[in-house]
């Protein structure tokens, strides 16, 4: 049977009441127990570099503190606990084990308490150790604090408020995965693989999935600003979007030209699999012989709906393996002939780096079964399954437990899938061609010529009738060798067969770019056999040592020679660096005829923030055959390097201070909040003064204030803050007082904290004068 129906409910989300008590030591230790017990990615031999990074995140935890280990038998381990200028040794037994380095965090935060020389009323300490040891071993793994466990399980529902955005943590980094369409943050822009830097005024560094979610979330109509690194920006791109309820519209159809059905599945929701069959039954009433089944910026969903897709298109076919530690759960799921309905057309899958998870499920097995054509993009790459234990405290472990794998064992997660003809979007922007990095090593001349590949510039806001992808894949559908040879079970002889029909319409798709392009040849004079021997003859020069300055539009100037006897076409250079504002620049040169010269520009856009440092980048020139528009290739022609020094300016950040007033009130206390700052000769357009909390006790009136004239006098500004000490259960308030430069992402926080029982001595003294 396709269906194990417990398996599936545990696939979908699990949420197993466990036995755990409200303190950081059940909190650490229940992490470190599941870990041992169900985590798919553990190895047992990290546990000592799981406790090294545990110990760093209690010394982050406080500036005062610093845990050190000093002294390291077999059998013991000595720390030095170093509190300003005290120091003092805690003795405990050496980890053997997880659960050892769990026990012995946990005696670290137990000292520190005990010492009282950390406050920690909410075990938040707690939960940045489970967490961290969580997100060492990988990076799906994470604490659920109590306070967005709520909000998690909405979104897992696939009914949640907010942008419209799905996240992940790739390389350490806030990574979209997809944008939902017709969303507040797909209306805005916002691509998949976008990077999110900062929220508001808070750096993402180092955030796991549910801090950042809870940050994004907020009221319907609320505004939220998010800034997103791109690849191939320069500068970090603002975004300023309202936060909307998020209703998914989980499939659209239509019926195209030639008995061609369309269905786009957006997620895969509770009900996704009937949509699909109802879109399915009405596209076949109208007589479709053929389907395009689009998937890009599918984030995933639901297991079951995933499978029970796939099961349309397949007869007796495995369509996903899961691997875990349980062995109860190393299962295969194979199609089931019986009773379900089938569609055996023709079928093209349309996919591309936001389909991710269950829409990989679809996608390999129709490919792993050559049951259709992929098109597209290669895949994100999320092939696990996570497993959420519910905690008495009100938090909760998110636990990868195991991890899926396409037919013939391919293992989706971290590598994605590759389609069968990959489309490369290269974009033009001020002279230099935006492509992803990953796509550059796909026009290696090493890659092998059964690879196929087809550049293109996809339109902006395409109507789906000129969507590229669903163009191509119509003129594939239409064509007559289908009458005569089926796609199914035959996927690498039907492209070989129809390779010269493909081969008019990839052109066709490639004109949106080189049509652009200034002196672009589709037949060249070099050719790609011989580029070698041409390397004596061809030079370039530029500029070995260069100054660069953040903030500023830096120009590199160049020059080619040409002394071989053939004319060099379709140049491009390339950048490569360890520093990201100078990697993976691709700028689109031209023609150098034979015997002749050429002098050149690069134009490196630098933010403000980029920091001062020493690079070298190595520029190398590329020669972009095109004469096959299924097999372009970018041939190495000539390399030089050069060494940069980037220097930023010093951020000088004005001087300011601040004083507290208490005010009158019956019920409630008040506080104001003057600040003055002084006159700065800085370009300050875009500073403020923000007045941030974590204290959701804490009411904040005036947070933001704008500093439009902190360069011709001084400013004065004030904020009032509210809170209930009868009901406040903290021993101090707390609060940020922030100077943020928008322009260059400088900015300089001064924490605050205020003693509750000085508040209350003084509504008491208020009271009792007389």
């Amino acid at each position: 049977m396709i269906l194990r129906n417990i398996f599936l409910v545990l696939i979908a989300l699990f949420l197993i009441l466990s036995d755990s008590f409200a303190n950081s030591r059940k909190t650490i230790e229940s992490t470190a127990s599941y870990v041992s017990k169900n985590s798919h990615f553990y190895d047992k031999d990290t546990y000592e570099n799981i406790f090294l990074k545990g110990i760093d995140s209690i010394n982050l935890f406080s500036e005062n503190i610093l845990v050190e280990i000093t002294r390291k038998s077999r059998r013991n381990l000595e720390l030095a606990v170093n509190i300003e200028d005290k120091k003092e040794i805690l003795n405990l037994r050496n980890n053997k084990n997880i659960r050892d380095v769990a026990r012995n965090l946990s005696l670290i935060i137990e000292f520190l308490k005990e010492k009282n020389y950390i406050e920690d009323e909410n075990k938040q300490l707690g939960y940045i150790v489970a967490n961290t040891i969580l997100q060492e071993i990988d990076e799906y793994s994470s604490i659920i604090r109590p306070e967005i466990l709520e909000q998690f399980l909405i979104e897992s529902k696939g009914s949640f408020g907010g942008l419209g955005i799905v996240i992940g943590i790739r390389d350490e980094r806030l990574t979209i995965i997809s944008p939902i369409e017709d969303t507040p943050a797909f209306k805005a822009g916002i691509k998949a693989n976008d990077v999110i830097q900062r929220i508001e005024d808070f750096d993402t560094e180092g955030y796991s999935l549910e801090q950042a979610i809870k940050l994004l979330r907020g009221e319907k109509g609320t505004p939220v600003t998010i800034y997103i690194e791109r690849a191939n920006i320069a500068d970090l791109i603002r975004f300023d979007i309202t936060r909307d309820i998020i209703n998914i519209e989980s499939i659209k159809s239509r019926k195209l030209k030639k008995n061609i059905g369309y269905i786009k599945v957006n997620s895969f929701q509770s009900n996704t699999y009937n949509q699909f069959l109802e879109s399915l039954r009405s596209l076949r009433s109208e007589g479709i012989y053929s389907l395009i089944l689009d998937l890009r910026g599918n984030p995933g969903g639901l297991f079951d709906q995933a499978l029970k897709i796939s099961n349309i298109f397949l007869e007796k076919k495995l369509i996903v393996s899961t691997k875990s530690k349980n062995k109860q759960m190393n299962i295969n799921f194979f199609s089931n002939p019986l009773d379900i309905p089938k569609f055996d057309g023709p079928l093209i899958v349309l996919v591309d780096g936001g389909s991710a998870s269950a829409s990989e499920i679809v996608i390999g097995a129709i490919k792993n079964n050559q049951r259709g054509l992929i098109l597209g993009e290669k895949t994100f790459g999320k092939g696990t399954i996570q497993e959420v234990y519910k905690q008495d405290d009100g938090s909760a472990i998110k636990l990868t437990i195991a991890e899926y794998l396409n037919p013939q064992d391919y293992r989706v997660h971290l590598n994605g899938i590759s389609p069968d003809i990959n489309f490369i979007s290269v974009n033009q922007e001020d002279g230099l061609l935006l492509v992803k990095k990953e796509a550059f090593n796909e026009l290696s001349p090493d890659i092998p010529d059964k690879k196929l590949n087809i550049i293109y510039t996809p339109k902006e806001d395409s109507l789906d009738n000129t969507d590229e992808l669903i163009v191509f894949s119509t003129s594939i559908l239409n064509s007559e060798l289908l009458k005569k040879i089926s796609l199914e079970d035959n996927v690498k002889n039907f492209l070989s067969l129809i390779e010269n029909e493909m081969s008019l319409n990839a052109r066709n798709v490639s004109d949106s770019f080189t049509n652009n392009l200034k002196d672009f040849r589709v037949i060249s004079d070099l050719k790609q056999s011989k580029t070698t021997s041409y390397n004596k003859d061809v030079s370039l020069v530029i500029k070995k040592n260069i100054d660069f300055q953040s903030g500023k539009k830096e120009k590199i100037i160049g020059k080619i020679s040409n002394d071989s006897n053939i004319n060099m076409t379709n140049l491009i250079i390339k950048s490569e660096s360890a520093n990201k504002s100078l990697d993976n620049k691709f700028f689109y040169i031209g023609s150098v005829e034979s015997k002749d010269n050429f002098t050149f520009e690069m134009i490196f856009d630098l933010p403000n923030w980029v920091e001062s440092s020493k690079d070298r980048v190595k520029f190398t020139l590329f020669h972009l055959a095109m004469s096959d528009p299924l097999r372009p290739k970018l041939v190495n022609v000539k390399e030089a390097s050069s060494n940069i020094i980037l220097q930023k300016e010093e951020f000088i950040f004005p001087r300011f201070s601040y004083s507290i007033r208490p005010l009158d009130s019956k019920k409630l206390f008040k506080l104001n909040l003057d600040i003055y700052v002084e006159k700065t000769p800085l370009d300050c357009k875009k500073c403020v003064i923000k007045i941030l909390s974590k204290d959701t006790n804490l009411v904040i009136k005036n947070k933001t204030h704008k500093l439009d004239n902190i360069n011709k006098k001084d400013v004065e500004i004030e904020s009032t803050l509210t809170v209930d000490t009868e009901e406040y259960t903290k021993n101090k308030i707390g609060f940020t007082i922030r100077f943020h430069d928008k322009n260059t992402h400088s900015f300089f926080d001064k924490d605050v904290s205020i003693s509750v029982e000085e508040l209350s001595s003084f509504n008491r003294f208020k009271k009792n004068k007389f």
